[in-house]
């Protein structure tokens, strides 16, 4: 269902955190989300909204302010549109509402390939030249054995088996954080001891997040080998919450208190970005060469 063949190109968007912010003077509505995302589509492919099955649309999670209410998705969908509707969708749970997986399930019609109990909140798919590894960053900041292991064994296999040239991590919370909160890093320490050096290891070209608020583009993470361009984070927010960075250390650029979404082109040799602001503005433009896919680091 997610695989649209052996396409050499592929283009995507990436988006999160689309729910709009709560302080005085913040519109308690989706609609700038809605003209972020048509913006973006019109620089993707062209405007039109034919041939939904090779458009599409990667989410960071906290979609909508509260998922256990039905107003708040009415809201997101037709801000949406027209141009939501021409496009398939995947997503990363965010932690939001604290809702079951299932209520981002039924909307977007996600894949359940993952590990046994979280079917829904792991996954990964095939577009084209692009291998999407999905994880619920909700669950991965505990040190329980049991899952760790499990989580890991699935990851592995998985990216194990990957066939794609380029290919995506998608998860909520960022493993590189701007030090917006403590239980933040906690969680992304973690993250980083246990699971960064199996996406590394399997040449995985760049981790897509959101959570804290603003736009970040970090540095290289590691040290790579010599002939590998490295792994980079992408990290966003595309609603109307913003938080400012307070270590901004790690990030080769950063864009604070505007919603932005990254118009992604994928090939065989490389990926290019540029991430814009509603009004179509460029914040960021990056090209760089694919890692070697399966090196195993000494």
């Amino acid at each position: 269902m997610y695989d649209v063949g052996k396409t050499t190109k592929l283009n995507f968007i990436f988006m999160s955190d689309s729910h709009y912010g709560r302080r005085e003077g913040e519109q308690a509505d989706y609609l700038q989300w809605g003209r972020l995302l048509a913006r973006a589509a019109c620089q993707a492919y062209g405007g039109s909204t034919d041939d939904r099955e090779h458009r599409l649309l990667v989410l960071g999670g906290d979609l909508v302010n509260k998922a256990d209410r039905q107003e708040e998705w009415d809201m997101f969908f037709e801000a949406g549109g027209e141009t939501l509707q021409s496009m398939r969708v995947i997503t990363a749970t965010g932690n939001k509402g604290k809702t079951k997986a299932v209520s981002y399930e039924d909307r977007f019609d996600l894949p359940a390939n993952g590990p046994a109990g979280n079917e829904s909140k792991f996954y990964s798919c095939d577009f084209g030249c692009c291998h999407f590894l999905v994880l619920d960053s909700n669950q991965m900041g505990r040190e329980e054995e049991e899952k760790v292991r499990t989580l890991r064994d699935w990851i592995r296999a998985d990216l194990n088996g990957i066939r794609q040239p380029a290919v995506f991590a998608v998860l909520h919370h960022p493993m590189i954080t701007v030090g917006t909160s403590p239980e933040d890093e906690d969680r992304a320490a973690f993250m980083r001891r246990t699971y960064l050096p199996l996406l590394e290891e399997a040449g995985v070209d760049m981790i897509l997040c959101g959570h804290q608020h603003l736009y970040s583009r970090s540095r290289v993470l590691g040290a790579p080998a010599e002939g590998d361009p490295g792994m980079i984070q992408l990290m966003t927010v595309s609603g109307t919450k913003y938080y400012e960075g307070w270590d901004l250390s790690g990030m080769e650029v950063s864009r604070e208190r505007v919603s932005a979404a990254t118009v992604f082109r994928a090939d065989r040799t490389g990926i290019r970005l540029r991430t814009i602001d509603p009004e179509g503005n460029v914040l960021d433009e990056l090209t760089r060469p694919l890692r070697p896919k399966g090196r195993k680091r000494d």
